[in-house]
């Protein structure tokens, strides 16, 4: 599988998809992701747990490539990322909801034919301000 097909069936069927048993064929068991302001997010194991907390934060997941570049070990993502946000304890009717929309950056480390590590950067600002966490300054 090429660089950029991992990367595309890596979102498409694990992160927006929820298949959580692509996991082990497509991350490395040593897998990394460097994720700022959070600490950095470990193994198979931190991938599904991340995967089932953003799913389950939103409920209309969706991440979708913008831009792609791969330069030899590397697949560098611009991605475009929204949902809907239910809080906790909301009736979950939906009509609590909150609709974000974001922009992100990943770069992938492939090794193998699997991701080894990873750097991400969000919006958290932009996502923060959609969701009413903060207000414009």
């Amino acid at each position: 599988m090429t660089h950029e097909a991992l990367a595309h069936k890596v979102l498409d069927e694990i992160w927006n998809g929820g298949n959580l048993a692509l996991i082990d064929e497509l991350y490395a068991e040593d897998f990394i992701c460097h994720a700022e302001p959070n600490d950095d997010w470990k193994g198979r194991v931190g991938v599904r747990d991340a995967v089932k907390l953003i799913r389950g934060m939103f409920s209309d997941f969706e991440e979708r490539i913008d831009d792609l570049v791969v330069q030899g070990d590397k697949v560098v993502l611009r991605t475009r990322l929204s949902g809907s946000f239910c809080p906790p304890g909301s009736d979950g009717d939906g009509t609590s909801a909150r609709q974000i929309s974001s922009l992100g950056i990943l770069i992938y480390r492939i090794a193998y034919g699997q991701i080894a590590e990873q750097w991400e950067v969000a919006n958290l600002l932009g996502i923060y301000r959609q969701l009413g966490i903060v207000s414009d300054i």
